[in-house]
């Protein structure tokens, strides 16, 4: 489960669309692709190259690169144009080549973040995310229950804070991420505790409702 988080940035008040690049890189490439995302990050930084993305590693050894986006058009575009034009095509495409070294495939695809389905009354500095999959026929079915678990959340003042994603083009699935959020392991961990039996009980049926 990825330890690093979309709110690392501040988030919009309406919806915002993300970029995602998903690599599985290779256990025993880890620290190449590492190094090569150093190195992408330092040629960014000595070029003066504005694009800003957010990398976030899971347990599984999956890497996900997040680009906020205006629109899906956006994804017409290549954001490192300029930096393959000021290296040089022949040494850009070296570096970009002990990327595809790491890992056997990668997929990109888009999520939406939901704010009117999110809730986050405080700023926190780690997450954990959760899956949620849905038939497309529930689509509706779901997002209703997920403005339910707000209402839950607000009226009961639950303790976690979450955002809430859903996926969008580019995806073999539908799903609905959540990204739970705390300072730490032992936060999340006393927020839990933290809230009330009646929070809890509302939580469990509304949870239930998704199986």
């Amino acid at each position: 489960m990825p330890t690093a988080m979309l709110q690392a940035q501040t988030m919009p008040a309406k919806p915002q669309f993300f970029h995602i690049h998903e690599a599985p890189v290779l256990p025993t490439m880890v620290d190449q692709y590492e190094r090569t995302s150093k190195e992408l990050v330092s040629q960014c930084r000595k070029y003066s190259i504005q694009n800003g993305w957010l990398t976030i590693q899971d347990n599984d050894h999956r890497y996900y690169t997040v680009e906020p986006i205006e629109h899906t058009a956006d994804l017409d575009k290549d954001p490192l144009a300029r930096l393959q034009k000021t290296m040089g095509e022949e040494t850009y495409a070296k570096l970009f080549a002990n990327f595809d070294k790491c890992y056997p495939s990668y997929r990109d695809y888009t999520l939406v973040y939901l704010p009117d389905y999110s809730y986050v009354p405080d700023q926190t500095s780690q997450s954990e995310y959760d899956y949620f999959y849905y038939e497309p026929q529930h689509q509706r079915k779901i997002e209703a229950l997920f403005n339910r678990f707000k209402e839950l959340y607000t009226s009961k003042a639950g303790k976690i804070p979450y955002n809430v994603y859903m996926s969008r083009f580019g995806t073999t699935e539908n799903f609905i991420l959540v990204e739970d959020l705390a300072n730490s392991q032992a936060d999340f961990k006393a927020r839990d505790e933290a809230n009330t039996e009646e929070f809890r009980a509302g939580f469990k049926n509304l949870f239930a409702e998704m199986k």
